[in-house]
């Protein structure tokens, strides 16, 4: 077994044990720099509001003793209250999230994506009692109320204008704004909620997992938990004091979470609350973002759409020059990137400087072309059962298609009889640090799997360690398919290479059985016709004409047994985490029950579009 330990690479001051001191350090640290900008509509008119640190600590005690004074939150040691928290990203969010840790109890942050009937069967599992929603979650909020006689309040995070209507339904209704507005005044109820002890030992939240293979977990993170991952993140990655960066990934997971707002909290970056997708590249203009945390996708995506933009306006012969240069001057210590790439950088908003990448691998060709364009793109790994950063590249080690070595004093292990060092060597990525988690919720038998003996906690993932201790990702565990002759191909890996095809969105492999006893490689694409190159026809057989050659392409530079057999193509959105990667066993009950109405195994219709109903 090879183990990597990680070690500090920044000196960094971290004077704090719990969240709350590490607010009070960064009031005293940042003082008139901006934690929080946003869009805020009054009346009809969008104001942009700016919340400094002292703010943010007052308006989360205020909206605590706001709650608090209504009677039914209790903070005297007789009741614990599980606060759920569902909606975009908002600042109400932020603070209906961060009372629940700072003394009102546990919070369950829960995904915005998921149907009405499994936040309720959620709910019943995390024994919620306040349930805190936007109002486009007002359906949901009614079917947690009828299947949820525990919970007790309902908070309504926006759309302050609706309660009246809401009431009609839902009696045990309050405003955020009212609740906060309410507990400004009250200093003697703010003061007792701050002087709640915390125990950060014990589990402050509740993070279900989006599970790409199985039922959704409840893991249980303490305070000590997530305090000790931001202490090990900024310890290795460098961020500079007043650069602003904008939260586009959903709080409710840990990336974003722990990065996107408590990293951020501890190094005086501002956060930008971006709306929704349809606002960023105005957001990232506005607010002059420096940083963004993504996914692959959305990477893949842009990189798409910046090449795109270049093709039509006939500059590709001019960027490939640039590039060459770049790259050239760059070895002899000159960086002129963003100065030739002016023009890409100003779409972006001109300040984007660095994307840090996490949930899923990144490709090696959107990596290398951000950082060939002059931003900073470094590829992290984490789960939620680890608070969840593991691993990640820095802007001093950042290794094309690894995701660095492990954050200081985490240190992770390859379960392998061999070296380690290869994908013929790779095994299961085992971690140890004071990040991991409690346990799951509730769930002891679970728990217990995911531990060795000594100690261990079992990823699900494999991988290797190469010469510079940076670890690589070649697959998920479970998602492993087993041919008939004993080989073993981890589909992501495979995925990453069509996944370049021009135009295909998404990917995904599987094992197909045969009747003579075979597992027969298989492909879904989902195609975006506007992203495919302008020879290509939009005609079904001109496209699984085009196809057909690009697969032949990439199979011939395949190993031979992960050459994909069959393929099949349309352009509906597979079934996906809110973290977009694909529901593997969802979308292959889905995939195999549209071929069940015709009748058809995959191999029938090999090269053809299918339309999914």
């Amino acid at each position: 077994m090879r183990t990597v330990h990680g070690l500090p690479q920044i000196e960094f001051s971290t004077p704090f044990e719990n969240l709350r001191e590490m607010l009070d350090v960064s009031i005293d640290k940042y003082p008139g720099i901006p934690a929080y900008i946003f869009h805020e509509i009054i009346e009809g008119k969008e104001y942009t509001v700016t919340k400094d640190y002292l703010q943010l600590k007052d308006d989360i005690n205020s909206f605590a003793a706001g709650l608090i004074s209504q009677g039914k939150v209790r903070i005297d040691g007789f009741g614990e209250e599980h606060i759920a928290v569902i909606g975009t990203n908002s600042y109400p969010w932020v603070i209906a999230h961060n009372a629940a840790l700072f003394g009102l109890g546990i919070s369950v942050p829960l995904d915005k994506q998921l149907a009405d009937h499994e936040v309720a069967r959620l709910c019943q599992r995390g024994k919620v009692t306040v349930f805190a929603f936007d109002y486009a979650h007002l359906e949901t909020a009614l079917m947690v109320e009828k299947g949820n006689p525990q919970v007790h309040t309902f908070i309504l995070l926006d759309r302050q204008d609706k309660l009246d209507e809401i009431k009609q339904d839902l009696p045990e209704i309050q405003g955020f704004g009212d609740l906060l507005a309410a507990g400004q005044p009250m200093q003697d109820l703010k003061n007792k909620f701050i002087s709640v002890p915390i125990d950060n030992k014990e589990m402050a939240a509740i993070y279900y997992t989006s599970g790409t293979t199985a039922q959704s977990k409840g893991v249980m993170l303490s305070q000590h938990n997530i305090v000790s991952n931001i202490k090990q993140a900024v310890r290795t990655i460098p961020l500079d004091v007043g650069k602003r960066a904008l939260s586009v990934l959903p709080l409710h997971h840990t990336f974003e979470g722990t990065v996107g707002m408590y990293c951020f909290w501890a190094t005086g970056i501002s956060i930008c609350v971006n709306e929704n997708l349809r606002t960023l590249t105005k957001n990232m203009k506005e607010w002059g973002i420096a940083i963004i945390l993504t996914v692959p996708l959305m990477l893949i995506t842009m990189h798409r759409q910046i090449i795109k933009n270049i093709e039509q306006k006939g500059k590709t012969k001019t960027f490939r020059f640039g590039l060459k240069l770049t790259r050239f001057l760059n070895k002899a210590g000159i960086d002129i990137r963003r100065t030739v790439f002016k023009d890409i950088h100003s779409a972006l908003g001109g300040k984007l400087d660095m994307v840090v990448s996490g949930a899923a691998a990144l490709p090696a060709e959107q990596h290398r072309f951000f950082t060939d364009i002059g931003i900073t793109c470094l590829a992290g790994y984490g789960l939620t059962e680890t608070a969840p950063i593991l691993s990640a590249c820095t802007p001093s080690l950042n290794i094309m298609g690894s995701v660095g070595r492990p954050l200081a004093d985490v240190t992770l292990a390859i379960d392998s009889p061999g070296a380690a060092d290869s994908e013929e060597s790779a095994g299961e990525i085992l971690a140890k640090g004071e990040n991991v988690m409690l346990g799951y919720y509730q769930n002891e038998g679970a728990t217990r799997e995911v531990f060795t003996k000594d100690g261990w906690f079992k990823t699900g993932d494999i991988g290797y360690f190469d010469k510079q201790d940076c670890l690589h990702i070649t697959g998920r565990a479970k998602s492993v398919i087993v041919l008939s002759n004993g080989k073993n191909v981890f589909p992501e890996e495979v995925e990453v290479f069509f996944n370049q095809i021009p135009g295909v969105k998404n990917v995904m492999i599987w094992g197909e059985p045969t009747e003579r006893g075979a597992i027969d490689l298989s492909a879904r694409f989902q195609i975006d016709k506007e992203a495919l190159p302008d020879s290509v026809g939009i005609k079904d057989e001109e496209m699984n004409d085009w196809l057909e050659d690009e697969v032949e392409k990439i199979n011939r530079e395949m190993t031979e047994y992960k050459k994909v057999k069959y393929f099949i193509w349309d352009e509906s959105e597979p079934i996906m985490t809110t973290t977009l990667k694909i529901k593997r066993n969802e979308e292959l009950q889905r995939i195999h029950k549209e071929l069940a109405k015709l009748n058809l195994v995959v191999r029938d219709v090999s090269g053809k579009r299918i339309l999914f109903g």
